[in-house]
């Protein structure tokens, strides 16, 4: 049941990354908001999804820097699945200034 749940979602999330994907060329601003709610979806709901994101961020710092604008402006439950896209070697800094 659990699968079909999940894939159920991820193809909704897929149409609603496409539809933003449509309206992000338009004036109107609500393609961006689109288009964060389906990776949001698709990140809490795929590995695959996830491990893309992080690789993306990893590859492309303009894509992170996005992506930590995002996670400090987003509500809790939104930021804390993002942050889990986040490269190891952002972390490592964080975890070895909180330590020293």
């Amino acid at each position: 049941m659990k699968s079909l749940r999940n894939k159920f979602l991820i193809a909704v999330s897929l149409l609603t990354l496409f539809i933003g994907s449509l309206l992000f060329m338009t004036p109107i601003p609500g393609g961006i908001v689109i288009v964060a709610f389906s990776l949001f979806i698709l990140i809490k709901e795929s590995r695959f999804a996830k491990s893309l994101v992080y690789v993306a961020r990893r590859q492309y710092s303009q894509v992170n820097y996005a992506f930590r604008y995002i996670e400090t402006r987003a509500p809790n439950f939104f930021a804390r699945t993002i942050k889990l896209t986040r490269p190891l070697r952002f972390l490592r800094r964080r975890q070895v200034a909180m330590a020293g």
